[in-house]
């Protein structure tokens, strides 16, 4: 196999450049045309999964913004109900948009 490697990548660079018109003379191997497709195969599974991450990132990432805009809210109408428990109130709140940054953060690592 490795003395036709140099004769290879001689015919693939000639039908880059345009000097010979099919590289195989006609159809590919067999083994050839399985490599490609299982190639591509791998490929296309690739894309759908870090597809699927960016989806679930978008969701995650949408439903914890929401989720912190109503718990700042709650804070503010909290607040102005009662002034004394601010700080209580505060903490409570950042400790939760903490945690939903975090899982945010950790949302579609693998």
């Amino acid at each position: 196999m490795s003395t036709n490697l140099p004769t290879r990548l001689r015919d693939a660079t000639e039908a880059l450049n345009g000097r010979s018109p099919d590289l195989y003379g006609g159809r590919p191997p067999a083994r050839v045309q399985r490599a490609v497709r299982e190639g591509v195969a791998i490929e296309q599974g690739r894309g759908l999964v870090q597809a699927a991450r960016v989806q679930a990132v978008h969701y995650v990432t949408h439903t914890a913004a929401r989720a912190v805009e109503d718990l700042t809210d709650m804070e503010a109408l909290a607040i102005s109900r009662n002034p004394l428990a601010e700080p209580r109130l505060k903490a409570i709140v950042d400790t939760a948009t903490a945690a939903c940054a975090h899982i945010v953060a950790e949302t579609g690592r693998p």
